[in-house]
């Protein structure tokens, strides 16, 4: 994570971890090693010790699902996400985490099938969903209908690329921010 209050939020809790329970020590671990230090494999680590010790916490495996996703894994994010949903059926994150090691994994209509799943169970996110975006990109409502031809970027040909390929050249989504103006509500 880039973003330096959920950095310094995670160094603080770190750093007062030791009068906490074993499961609590291992969530701020592995919040620490995601946005404090930045180091994903010690992250993942913590995350897999934790599904070990707890293996009914679907917390743990939307976690673990989230960082496959973001390491280019996304059979094992696929295990883990699909795991989440089976231990609580009405988390959306689950759902979206299985929808997006679907889509790159090429399966597109079971990802949107997943994210049906979540509908009828009134599971929607308020706002734009970047797995629905994609979707839609795929789909052909922007416009868009990848049929043929091929992505270059830096004389690169990326087209193919997983995301976590993409993201080393410096290519990467922004999220927007709820507090674009300071004195506006």
């Amino acid at each position: 994570g880039n973003d330096p209050r959920a950095a310094d939020t995670a160094t603080r809790a770190y750093a007062r971890r030791d009068g906490v329970s074993e499961r609590e020590r291992l969530y701020i671990t592995q919040h620490y090693h995601r946005f404090g230090d930045g180091d994903l494999d010690r992250s993942i680590a913590s995350l897999e010790l934790s599904r070990q010790l707890y293996p009914r916490d679907p917390a743990t495996r939307v976690n673990l699902a989230s960082h496959f996703l973001l390491i280019g894994r996304p059979g094992d994010a696929l295990v883990e996400a699909q795991a989440a949903t089976v231990l609580n059926p009405d988390n959306l994150s689950a759902y979206n985490n299985v929808a997006t090691a679907l889509v790159n994994l090429g399966r597109v209509a079971d990802a949107r099938a997943a994210l049906d799943d979540a509908g009828r169970r009134g599971l929607v996110a308020p706002g734009p969903s970047p797995i629905r975006n994609a979707l839609a990109f795929i789909d052909g409502i922007t416009g868009f209908v990848p049929t043929g031809g091929r992505i270059d970027f830096d004389d690169r040909e990326i087209t193919s690329a997983p995301p976590h390929q993409r993201s080393r050249l410096g290519l990467a989504r922004t999220w927007q921010s709820l507090e674009l103006f300071d004195d506006l509500t």
